[in-house]
């Protein structure tokens, strides 16, 4: 099977509070995440309506620690099938390179904490 991925993905730690909320009118809906890359997010997408699909583009907001949440664009690239049904890749676009510097931040803490001591 071909790796899709261009970057390194990390799962998120219960304590860890990463909030992703779907901006669509006229409704928001809280996503659970999955992981994160410095360009993506795996996210929960079921009971979605109308249900996003491949390609859509997507207005979330995204709070991780220590920074006030900030809005993002994204791109939806892959729904899974099967027993993953409802599981969502997306891609991030048009983030600033403070965005880019938190969602850095992010994804390094947590590979640190995964890492054995």
């Amino acid at each position: 099977m071909e790796e899709r991925r261009r970057h390194v993905r990390v799962r998120p730690f219960p304590d860890y509070p990463l909030q992703v909320i779907l901006k669509a009118d006229p409704v928001s809906f809280a996503l659970q995440v999955f992981d994160l890359s410095v360009r993506g997010l795996g996210l929960q997408l079921t009971d979605i309506e109308p249900a996003p699909k491949v390609g859509d583009e997507l207005r979330l907001s995204v709070g991780v620690p220590g920074a006030a949440p900030f809005e993002a664009r994204a791109i939806l690239r892959h729904l899974g099938a099967g027993p993953r049904t409802g599981m969502a890749g997306v891609e991030l676009v048009g983030l600033t390179d403070e965005q880019g510097s938190l969602l850095r931040k992010c994804v390094g803490e947590l590979l640190e904490r995964g890492m054995p001591g």
